[in-house]
């Protein structure tokens, strides 16, 4: 009987090479349709890398801001490096200019394109009185930035009122030592925009990423192993219950500094609470804060966040500033949030059509305020 050819060795590796060949060829059919799509109806080159950081952050004189006319996936900034539509440099003489200041919450993460927090109370404030809405956010950026921020850049566009949204968790840095004391951030916790990186990133990789949902079990698991590898580095009893009482303090003081820089160019400051979930998904909602910030126990992050919402409201009953409870407005509405901190769909528009009757309010409330 004559052998089978076929399962001869040379056979076996012709065929693997085969079916390895047609699977480069699939692939990479794939990745030149994912950046021709791109090219068609995004305007972005076939031979780019587009990278979230360099393509929508530059850095300059001493601050971040956004990149001119930058773009990455459905992220279009306009020439001032705002997300939002065009806008002049001055106000309209017959509006009121209202720059929402915040991260990744206000700048826009997991809403649906065109329904962002700010493009919602974009379409949801009348026409009279007139209101030109700017989205001056930028993800990542905590109060101390949007301090140095505010001052190089965005003072210029003369904003009658400053929506400032500040997230208590890119304002907490704690030390490394023993003491667990609250510090100032190093130059490497600042928000930096890094050049554009080199070499080869798929598109159609990264389209899969975005695509497919991982399992929550999944999400679970490889937060927890981060966690463990960080906390193993460390002696035992690195791990604190709690966040050192003068964090709430140094919150403050980093607010009332954004607001000192804001009402020295006339503009109105309002405060805006951050809303936050923790209810009905705790354990995820403490291991999210673990992610973060591996040193403080869950349970402890989220009575900092209650803390530092409590302070801004004390803060603005004792200031002349502006006050919206978005975390009032929020409270107990599961649906509302895509995770502990961002906005579903949902909740950016029941958020903006609070916020829209508010500021359609705001002469008589502001003049209150600065009594």
């Amino acid at each position: 009987m004559l052998a089978d050819p076929r399962g001869t060795p040379i056979s076996l590796a012709r065929r693997a090479a085969g079916l390895l060949a047609v699977g480069f060829l699939v692939l990479g059919g794939a990745e030149l349709g994912s950046r021709l799509d791109d090219w068609m109806f995004l305007g972005i080159s076939p031979l780019a890398n587009p990278d979230y950081d360099s393509d929508l952050r530059l850095s300059d004189d001493g601050f971040v801001r956004g990149r001119p006319n930058g773009r990455f996936k459905r992220w279009q900034l306009n020439e001032y490096g705002f997300n939002g539509a065009p806008n002049p440099l001055l106000p309209s003489p017959d509006c009121r200019r209202v720059i929402v200041l915040g991260a990744s919450e206000t700048f826009g993460a997991y809403e649906s394109p065109g329904q962002e927090f700010v493009a919602e109370l974009r379409r949801r404030l009348p026409d009279t009185p007139c209101f030109e809405v700017i989205n001056g956010s930028i993800a990542g950026m905590s109060v101390r930035s949007a301090t140095a921020y505010w001052n190089g850049w965005v003072e210029r566009f003369r904003p009658d009122v400053a929506l400032l949204y500040p997230n208590p968790l890119l304002s907490l840095y704690i030390s490394d030592d023993s003491d667990g004391h609250c510090a100032l951030p190093r130059p490497a916790d600042k928000v930096t925009a890094p050049a554009a990186p080199n070499g080869f990133s798929s598109r159609f990789l990264d389209r899969l990423r975005d695509a497919i949902d991982k399992p929550q079990w999944l999400v679970d698991a490889q937060i927890q192993w981060t966690v463990a590898r960080v906390v193993r580095a460390h002696a035992a009893g690195w791990v604190l219950e709690e966040v050192p009482p003068q964090c709430v303090a140094s919150f403050r003081s980093e607010v009332e500094e954004l607001i000192g820089a804001v009402a020295a160019t006339g503009a109105l400051p309002v405060v805006v609470t951050h809303a936050f979930r923790s209810e009905p998904h705790e354990k995820q909602t403490h291991l999210w804060l673990r992610r973060w910030v591996p040193r403080v126990e869950g349970e402890g992050q989220v009575r900092y966040h209650q803390a530092a919402n409590d302070s801004l409201r004390s803060l603005a009953a004792s200031s002349p500033v502006g006050l919206f409870d978005a975390d009032a407005v929020l409270r107990g509405c599961d649906a509302c949030f895509a995770d502990p901190v961002h906005f579903s769909d949902e909740g950016a528009a029941r958020l903006a059509s609070a916020l829209a009757s508010f500021l359609v309010d705001l002469p008589r409330q502001g003049e209150h305020a600065l009594q």
